[in-house]
């Protein structure tokens, strides 16, 4: 990224505060740059952060942010194809571990990851949903185009969906084809009912005893009773129901090390 790009997103960020601006980009400078702070108020001494120590708290409860403006600079600022081409959306959440944040609002238990086998664990937390443009060469790095915490009054499915529906509009508008890359929890129904009316292609993962049905064959003349409501079984685990495939690609990964 070269200055000229690096001042028009700044400037572009800029205009996407309110209230408690100026302490609010001093406050973004800070968490960026600063890696000695242990805790908030130490934030005030960083040489990034230009204002007394007041104006972190001005920042956070007086800071008003336009979230889809600033969705908008995130967008007009990544590295996107051309026109007509296809851009890789992946979506998943990570967790915000509080157990020390006793006043934080809406808390909840989210799973500690990382542990042994069959080992489970909770903290006091947050959720957050990212939805990030995906590198089109292996080894790049992504680009977070929204995030979004989840409530504990809803599902994750439920904030991904909402932000797809903002993020893919904006990709669409520029003349682009989004395919939604997610995991196994994303393939529900719920999430699918959401997206069905959104122009973006779904490519989900989903859990190996997942099973299928394919559509129901047609009426067969003087046929007695009623039509069969589901076609044949397609179960992921058993290659013997896959059929032909309509289409397949086959890449191969490389492995850490290779040129």
């Amino acid at each position: 990224m070269n200055l000229n790009t690096l001042n028009g997103f700044r400037h572009g960020m800029y205009g996407c505060f309110g209230n408690g601006k100026d302490a609010l980009f001093n406050l973004v400078d800070a968490l960026s740059s600063e890696a000695g702070a242990r805790s908030f108020p130490e934030l005030s001494l960083s040489p990034f952060f230009e204002r007394t120590w007041a104006s972190l708290y001005e920042a956070l409860e007086d800071g008003q942010i336009d979230a889809e403006r600033l969705r908008e600079i995130f967008v007009d600022f990544a590295p996107l194809p051309q026109p007509g081409e296809f851009v890789f959306l992946g979506v998943d959440t990570s967790n915000l571990y509080r157990p020390e944040g006793e006043t934080g609002e809406d808390r909840t238990l989210v799973p500690l990851a990382n542990l042994p086998k069959n080992t489970h664990a909770a903290s006091p937390g947050w959720v957050v949903s990212h939805v990030v443009l995906l590198p089109q060469q292996a080894g790049q790095g992504t680009y977070v185009l929204d995030t979004a915490r989840v409530a504990s009054t809803e599902l994750a499915t439920e904030v991904a969906a909402r932000q797809l529906r903002e993020v893919v509009a904006l990709l669409v508008a520029r003349g682009l084809c989004p395919i939604i890359l997610g995991d196994r929890w994303y393939a529900c129904s719920p999430f699918l009912a959401r997206m069905s009316d959104v122009q973006a292609s779904c490519l989900l993962r989903v859990k190996s005893n997942r099973v299928f049905y394919r559509p129901a064959p047609g009426r067969v003349a003087g046929q007695k009773g009623a039509s069969r409501k589901d076609g044949e079984r397609f179960q992921c685990k058993d290659e013997s129901s896959h059929g032909e495939p309509d289409a397949s690609l086959r890449r191969q990964r490389r492995q850490r090390g290779e040129d």
